[in-house]
Parts: C-alpha cells; structure tokens; sequence
C-alpha cells in the first residue's frame, strides 16, 4: 500500500509538472 501511495503521489507530480508546462506555454483559461 506504502508503495502505491508514493507512486500515485510521484504520477500526481508529473502531471503537475507537464500541465504546468504546457500552460506557461498555451496560456489557456482553466475551467
């Protein structure tokens, strides 16, 4: 469980990281 947490949280920051990216780069209104 221990590990699927912290790879669950690891997925989540990557998201935050690429949407983050993508969205200083296509300045888009976020709904």
């Amino acid at each position: 469980d221990f590990s699927l947490i912290s790879l669950n949280a690891l997925v989540i920051w990557v998201n935050s990281r690429t949407a983050g990216r993508l969205f200083t780069r296509v300045p888009t209104p976020v709904c």
